[in-house]
């Protein structure tokens, strides 16, 4: 698990996105190829400046 310091890091830290195992449990059940979670995850990071996005977010959004 992150730790909220490593959540809320500096940008020229952030280099990475969180995948936890909501998100792969919705890829191996095809509700969303990997390619297009982490494509989402990448948008959401830099439009938000943070780095972890679930894949029920995305859903709960209309976009999964």
């Amino acid at each position: 698990m992150a730790s909220p310091d490593g959540v809320a890091a500096p940008p020229a830290v952030r280099q990475h996105s969180l995948v936890d195992g909501g998100d792969l449990m919705a890829v191996l059940e095809e509700r969303i190829d990997f390619t297009s979670l982490l494509l989402r995850k990448k948008r959401h990071a830099a439009q938000t400046g943070q780095i972890y996005l679930s894949y029920y977010q995305i859903a709960a959004a209309g976009n999964g």
